[in-house]
C-alpha cells in the first residue's frame, strides 16, 4: 500500500518516501508502569521527533501481558492479580491520561507468568502454576462474566479428558476451541466446545506432538504456530487444523546459543539473541552482519501499517518492514530501569 503510494508520488513529481503511517500509540509494559509512546516518533526517517514517551500509567501489580480487543477500542491489561480493562476512545497523539478501568476481573489465583490469547469474540486468560493451570474465557460483550475451562484435553487413543499437565501451552483457534500443546504427554490438541467438553464431538483434535518442548502456542488467522526447542536446536511447527487430515510443516532455526522463547502478536519470535519474523515457509531474520542479530529482545508485534515494533534492554527498536533486509531500522531508549514484557499498538484520532 504504502509502494503503491510511493509510486503514485513519483509519478506526479512530488517528494516523500511513503504513505503517511497510521496515527498510533505504541504501548510498552514494564513493571507496573505502562509507557505510552506516539508510534510515528519511533520509525525510522520518521519527521516525528523523538521526545521520549507521551503519557505513563501506573497499575496496582506486575503487568504480565497485553490484548487489544478486536475494533481497537479496548486495551486488556493482564497483571499478577487481576485483568483490567481501559477504554482508548479520550486518548489522542498528543494526550494519554490514564482512564479508570471500565472492567476488573480477579483469576481464581495468582497469574505471575500468565498470559493472554485472543480469539474472535472472546479472549483467554492463562495463569500457569506447580500445581495446576487455570483457564478463564472472557467474552468481548459481556466481559464481566467469565466463564473457567477445565484445563484437561483429549490425549491421543483416548475417549476421555485428563488433566493436562504445567508444560502445556494455550491458545484460541478457530471458533474460539481450546488450542493446546504438551510435550510431557506428547500432543497437540483442539477442542472445539472448551466451556462444555465432549470427548465424543468429532471435531475433538487430539495429535501427537514431538518436536521438542512447546514453548509458546498461537493461531494466526487459521494457522496454528508451536514455537518448540531441544538442547540444541528450535523450530517453528505450522498446523492447519481445519484441514482433513490436519496438515503440518516443520521450519528448523539455525543453531543459536539463545534460542527464541516466544511468539509474539504477528508471527514474531523473539525472547532470545534478534528474532525471527515468520513469511509462508521461510523465516526471516536480520543479516549477521547487521547489529539487530546480536540484541535480545522481550517483545515484538507487527503493526498494521507494517512496522515492526521490538524492545529489550538496548531500547525500543522500530523497523519498516518493506525495506527488504531490516535494512531501514531506529532505536530510541527506554526509560532507566525499565523490564519490558510485554506491547501492543493502537490507533488513536
Amino acid at each position: 500500500m504504502r509502494k503503491l503510494l510511493w509510486l503514485l508520488l513519483l509519478l506526479s513529481g512530488c517528494t516523500g518516501s511513503s504513505e503517511p503511517p497510521l496515527s498510533g500509540l505504541l504501548a510498552v509494559a514494564s513493571g507496573t508502569q505502562l509507557v505510552l509512546y506516539v508510534a510515528s516518533s519511533l520509525q525510522p526517517e520518521s519527521t516525528t521527533p523523538f521526545n521520549g514517551p507521551l503519557a505513563t500509567w501506573t497499575l496496582p501489580a506486575p503487568i504480565q501481558d497485553l490484548l487489544v480487543a478486536q475494533g481497537g477500542q479496548t486495551l486488556w491489561v493482564l497483571t499478577s492479580n487481576e485483568v483490567l480493562s481501559y477504554p482508548l476512545g479520550g486518548l489522542s497523539l498528543t494526550s494519554a491520561p490514564q482512564p479508570a478501568p471500565i472492567t476488573s476481573l480477579n483469576p481464581p489465583s495468582s497469574c505471575s507468568g500468565g498470559y493472554l490469547r485472543g480469539g474472535i469474540a472472546s479472549f483467554l486468560v492463562v495463569c500457569p502454576s506447580s500445581t495446576g493451570t487455570t483457564l478463564e474465557l472472557v467474552s468481548y460483550a459481556q466481559p464481566s462474566t467469565p466463564t473457567p475451562i477445565p484445563a484437561e484435553g483429549l490425549l491421543p487413543g483416548q475417549t476421555s479428558f485428563t488433566p493436562l499437565p504445567p508444560d502445556t501451552r494455550y491458545a484460541l483457534g478457530p471458533n474460539d476451541g481450546l488450542l493446546y500443546v504438551s510435550s510431557q504427554d506428547a500432543v497437540l490438541g483442539y477442542d472445539p466446545t472448551p466451556t462444555n467438553p465432549n470427548p465424543s464431538n468429532p471435531a475433538n483434535l487430539s495429535l501427537s506432538f514431538s518436536g521438542g518442548t512447546p514453548q509458546d502456542l498461537v493461531d494466526l488467522n487459521g494457522t496454528v504456530q508451536i514455537l518448540a526447542t531441544s538442547s540444541t536446536s528450535a523450530t517453528l511447527d505450522t498446523w492447519n487444523v481445519t484441514s482433513s487430515p490436519p496438515s503440518s510443516a516443520s521450519i528448523p532455526l539455525l543453531p543459536l546459543a539463545s534460542p527464541p522463547t516466544h511468539i509474539d502478536p504477528g508471527g514474531v519470535l523473539v525472547g532470545g539473541t534478534g528474532f525471527f519474523l515468520e513469511s509462508g515457509s521461510s523465516l526471516n531474520s536480520p543479516p549477521a552482519n547487521s547489529p539487530l542479530a546480536n540484541f535480545t529482545f522481550t517483545a515484538g508485534l507487527v503493526s498494521p501499517d507494517q512496522f515492526l515494533y521490538l524492545v529489550g534492554p538496548s531500547g525500543i527498536t522500530c523497523v519498516d518492514l518493506e525495506v527488504p533486509n531490516f535494512a531501514s531500522s531506529q532505536t530510541n531508549p527506554l526509560p532507566s530501569g525499565a523490564s519490558p514484557v510485554a506491547l501492543a499498538f493502537f490507533t488513536v484520532s
